[in-house]
Parts: structure tokens; C-alpha cells; sequence
């Protein structure tokens, strides 16, 4: 575990750049082979590469603010893997664990629930079409914030530097496949996401009503989801938002895109608390059925 955690701490700009361009061209291949969108991936893929780019540009500033936080509590010996004796590489296990839980899961509830963390977020669930390059397509402002999160992460939980660029890469690799216009066969399905996230249980949280859209708020693991009692199952999926109606003219602009939270109510809007008529009652025997 040490070669693996290292190798990617020693990896310079150049060759990270080199591994995403590696795992671009992987799912755009696999997707054009087996995907079920098959047309407009050009146009589709350049929306949402207009959002990476904003988001590339909010991590390389912020970067440092992170990567300090990780040096600063393993200087002083701060957060919580630092009141007990661990080995290396049980360090490394529970504080990607633990980052993932505050960084990624409670961050990505938040979003939901937190009315001008969603105004934001809805720039994600705006995709009526999923696939890799939905995972890029976050409103720069929501990359800020999380950003904080994954700051407060390191703060409490006390991540060594060599942990945090492991748990950078994964979670990266993880968010790119399970956006990705893929299904795994039934078998592989059932035993993997008993642990993990797939792209199946990912697809459900796309889905365009609730309760699912406030469902599978998981990157990586799916055992939070589990726990805290917000695991959904789904079969027939319709991506989107039902709180905002699709627009084939929003979609051909990305600055009106970025300008959506800020101009939701033009965009026929409805606030998520006031969409009564689209909660449908969850059905607890779908979701046996299918864990």
C-alpha cells in the first residue's frame, strides 16, 4: 500500500495531466462502444468540459489551501487519527474513509438540502443526458465550496498529504464511472454496490424526481448511504430535475447555464420544498428487492 500511496504523491502536474487524459480517452471509447447515447457526445461533452475548466481553474487556486491544511496538522499533530497509534497504512484506510463521509457525503446532503447550496448543485442535475463528462459539470461556485469541505475534512480527521492525493485521484476516477453511459450485468451489480458506488446506484440519484434525486449521495462508498438510510433502487431511469423544466436552448449556452442559479426563477424554477406533486412514496419492497 505504501508503493501505491507514494506513487501518486510523487506524481508531478505533467503526468497527472497525462492519467486524466488516459481516463478520458478510456470512457469516451467505452462509452461510444456500449453507451446508449451514441449521437451529440461532441456537443453534449463540450458543455460540460466548460465546467471542468472553471472547476480545474477553482482546485489549481485553492490547491494550496488544502495541501497546506494536510501539512499543517501533520506538523501539529491535529485531528482526530492523531489521538491513536496507527499504522501506516490504517492511517491511510480511515482517512480516506473519513474524508469521503465529510467531503463527499455530507457535503453532497447538504447540497440538497441547503436551499442556496442547491440553487448551485441544480447545475449538475441539469444533465438530461448522463454520461462521464456529467461528473465535470459543476457550477464553479459549488467547486468552492466544496473545496471548504474538503479542507474541514483534513482539519478533523487530520489527513496526511500522501493520504489526501490518494483519495484526490480515487474519488476523481470513481466520479468519471459512475456518470459513466454504462451498466454493469446484474451479478456484478448487486455484489459490488453492497460496498461501493456504482454507475447503476448513481443513476438513480440522476433520476428526476423524488425521492430519488435525494438518494445515493455516495462517490465511492455506498455503506454511508446505507448506514444514514438514504440508499434508493430504481430500474427506469429519466435524467434530469423535475424542479426545472428541460431546455434544449439552455443546454446550447454554457454561460446561461452558469448564470442559472442566480436566474432559476425566469428559468421556470420551482423551489424542491414546494414540489409536492412530484414526491412519490418511496416503496421499501423495491429497494429490498434489489439490495
Amino acid at each position: 500500500m505504501e508503493s501505491l500511496v507514494f506513487f501518486f504523491a510523487k506524481l508531478n502536474v505533467w503526468q497527472k495531466a497525462g492519467i486524466l487524459l488516459i481516463e478520458f480517452v478510456f470512457f469516451w471509447s467505452l462509452e461510444s462502444a456500449f453507451g446508449v447515447f451514441k449521437t451529440g457526445k461532441y456537443k453534449h461533452a463540450k458543455i460540460n468540459l466548460f465546467f471542468w475548466v472553471w472547476t480545474l481553474a477553482i482546485n489549481l487556486i485553492f490547491a494550496g489551501l488544502i495541501t497546506g491544511a494536510s501539512v499543517f496538522v501533520e506538523k501539529y499533530r491535529l485531528g482526530l487519527l492523531y489521538l491513536f497509534e496507527l499504522p501506516f497504512y490504517l492511517k491511510i484506510i480511515f482517512s480516506f474513509i473519513l474524508t469521503d463521509l465529510i467531503a463527499v457525503y455530507f457535503h453532497h446532503r447538504l447540497a440538497h438540502r441547503i436551499p442556496a447550496f442547491w440553487k448551485l448543485h441544480i447545475v449538475h442535475h441539469s444533465d438530461t443526458r448522463m454520461d462521464f463528462t456529467t461528473s465535470l459539470r459543476h457550477h464553479p461556485l459549488e467547486a468552492l465550496i466544496r473545496v471548504g469541505f474538503t479542507v474541514l475534512a483534513v482539519i478533523l480527521v487530520g489527513v496526511p498529504t500522501e493520504s489526501l492525493v490518494l483519495y484526490q485521484a480515487i474519488t476523481f476516477l470513481f466520479s468519471q464511472w459512475i456518470h459513466s453511459d454504462s451498466v454493469l450485468p446484474e451479478f456484478w451489480e448487486r455484489t459490488i454496490s453492497k460496498i461501493f458506488i456504482t454507475p447503476g446506484l448513481h443513476k438513480v440519484h440522476h433520476h428526476k424526481t423524488l425521492p430519488w434525486t435525494d438518494s445515493n449521495y455516495g462517490t465511492v462508498f455506498s455503506f454511508w448511504d446505507r448506514i444514514f438510510g438514504t440508499i434508493r433502487f430504481k430500474s427506469e431511469i429519466e435524467f434530469g430535475v423535475d424542479v426545472l423544466p428541460d431546455s434544449e436552448e439552455r443546454e446550447k449556452s454554457p454561460i446561461r447555464l452558469l448564470l442559472l442559479p442566480f436566474r432559476a426563477e425566469k428559468e421556470g424554477y420551482i423551489d424542491k420544498s414546494k414540489s409536492n406533486t412530484n414526491i412519490v412514496a418511496w416503496n421499501p419492497k423495491e429497494n429490498i428487492q434489489n439490495s
